[in-house]
C-alpha cells in the first residue's frame, strides 16, 4: 500500500442564500464592525458573504471580528441615547445568534467535505 501526503489549500464558496440571515444581522451593526475591523477585514467579509471563494481561516477570522463587534456594541452602550440602547442590544444579540448558526453550519459542511483519512 502506498501512502502519500498531499498538501493543498481548500477554498470554500457560499451561495448568498446560505448566509442571508448573517448578512441581515450585520447591517444594523455596521458602525461597530467598522470600529473593530480594518478595511481589509471588511473586504474579506464582503467577499465571503457575496459568494466569493475563501479559506476556512478567513471565515474563522470573520467570526471573531463579528463577535468582537457585538462585544464592542455592548461595551459602548453609554455612548448612545437611552432610546437607542435597546435596539443596539437587540442587534448585538441577533448578530451573536446568526454567527453561531452560521458557524455551526459551516463546520458541519467542512466536516462533510474533508476526507476522514
Amino acid at each position: 500500500m502506498l501512502q502519500t501526503t498531499i498538501q493543498a489549500h481548500v477554498f470554500y464558496k457560499h451561495d448568498p442564500a446560505e448566509v442571508a440571515g448573517l448578512s441581515a444581522a450585520i447591517i444594523p451593526m455596521a458602525d461597530h464592525i467598522r470600529a473593530v475591523a480594518t478595511s481589509g477585514d471588511r473586504a474579506n467579509m464582503k467577499k465571503i458573504l457575496s459568494g466569493g471563494y475563501f479559506r476556512f481561516r478567513e471565515a474563522k477570522k470573520m467570526r471573531t471580528l463579528l463577535m468582537r463587534a457585538s462585544r464592542h456594541a455592548r461595551a459602548n452602550l453609554s455612548d448612545y441615547f437611552p432610546m437607542l440602547r435597546e435596539s443596539i442590544m437587540e442587534g448585538a444579540e441577533r448578530l451573536e445568534v446568526s454567527v453561531d448558526i452560521y458557524w455551526d453550519e459551516l463546520t458541519r459542511m467542512v466536516d462533510e467535505i474533508l476526507p476522514s483519512r
